[in-house]
């Protein structure tokens, strides 16, 4: 309801959304002191495949946000980034990663309440977390759910 009422107002995030983010760092004046501002987001967080491959909690983070205000659909960059993830599904429909079976890691400070999941991060288990986002990603952006 709220995307449609402020149709202007989500297209002005959108444009802010996909611009490139500028090369320094975003910092704020307090005082005489200049302290970062680590929580500002200045403009597209996964430009390149790159950015995918080294942080893939916070890539689907931001693909899942991205979902839910109903950019993923209109932003073609990301959505071969989904399908990306997407391809690394194995026959059973379960995530793993690209390279290697190492569990993906986040420093980013986003990504703490939406990962991890499971309190164990061992064996199979390991990969639920990642298998559930892509499922939640694919409901929220509209797409086809196959049940494996």
């Amino acid at each position: 309801l709220f995307r449609a009422e402020h149709h202007r107002e989500m297209d002005a995030l959108y444009n802010h959304l996909i611009q490139p983010q500028p090369r320094q760092e975003a910092v704020q004046l307090c005082g005489k002191r200049v302290l970062p501002v680590p929580h500002l987001v200045l403009g597209d967080a996964l430009p390149h495949r790159n950015a995918v491959d080294a942080d893939t909690p916070f890539a689907l983070y931001w693909l899942e946000l991205m979902a839910r205000l109903g950019f993923l659909k209109r932003n073609e960059n990301w959505s071969r980034m989904f399908d990306r993830f997407l391809d690394d599904r194995d026959r059973e429909g379960v995530w793993h990663p690209h390279k290697g079976m190492d569990t993906p890691k986040s420093r980013n400070p986003h990504v703490w309440p939406v990962y991890p999941l499971e309190s164990q991060l061992e064996g199979d288990e390991r990969w639920t977390d990642f298998t559930f986002r892509l499922g939640l990603i694919a409901r929220l952006s509209g797409r086809q759910i196959d049940i494996l």
